[in-house]
């Protein structure tokens, strides 16, 4: 019974979505924890599995959502960040759009 008083990760209350873009960036920047969500996403591409049983379809589409978004912010900034030099001419349109959305948004 004890298991069950305890929420898993994924269905713990959630921070605001800005926050958690904020805390992907500072992770990546200032190698502060990433959040939980995150975790969530890399424990996901780790074990291939959804975070509930089931098939795609009986995934929360917010956690889904959330984690994609998470997960290409995550790389995006990262691969940013790793470039060096003329590097930077090699980002591709989707990976600009992410950029340009976040520094539109302040977090770049």
């Amino acid at each position: 019974m004890g298991g069950l008083a305890r929420a898993r990760a994924h269905e713990q209350a959630g921070r605001s979505p800005k926050k958690l873009i904020a805390a992907v960036v500072a992770h990546i920047d200032h190698a502060s924890p990433p959040p939980k969500d995150l975790v969530l996403v890399w424990d996901m591409e780790r074990w291939g599995a959804l975070p509930d049983s089931g098939g795609i379809l009986d995934q929360d589409a917010e956690i889904m959502n959330r984690s994609r978004v998470l997960q290409s912010v995550y790389k995006t900034v990262n691969r940013l960040r790793n470039m060096k030099g003329a590097e930077i001419h090699k980002l591709t349109d989707g990976e600009r759009r992410v950029i340009g959305n976040l520094k539109r948004a302040g977090y770049l």
